[in-house]
């Protein structure tokens, strides 16, 4: 799946889900003051990447990874002022490479991703 260039704001809930799925590429896509997440990979996809994507003022986490979900690459962007994590990677497979990670409520990054200058103040 290829999305690109569009923005989701004020969802109720979550902005972008993606459950079972590989493949997936986000481009430039924008998820703002959402309900819940901005983006949400909850299923076991693999190589899944989000490419100059803005997660910002959503109620919970800017980007969250679900335990079992492998390898979302996140090349820069940016993820803040979340009320939880900027990026919160349950699954410990993510790879940060360049975002700007920061203001978020309950902390920048949760996990252990793999981090290529991860912008996190």
């Amino acid at each position: 799946m290829q999305l690109a260039g569009f923005m989701i704001a004020s969802a109720p809930a979550i902005g972008i889900e993606v459950g079972s799925s590989s493949r997936v590429f986000f481009e430039r896509i924008s998820a703002e003051s959402c309900g819940l997440h901005g983006f949400y990979f909850n299923g076991a996809g693999n190589d899944c990447v989000l490419d100059r994507c803005v997660a910002m003022n959503n109620t919970g986490d800017g980007l969250r990874i679900a335990s079992g979900v492998g390898r979302v690459q996140v090349m820069g962007g940016l993820y803040f002022g979340n009320t939880g994590f900027g990026v919160n990677d349950l699954a410990n497979s993510s790879i940060l490479n360049g975002p700007r990670v920061a203001g978020n409520t309950a902390g920048q990054v949760n996990g252990t991703p793999a981090q290529d200058h991860a912008v996190t103040t």
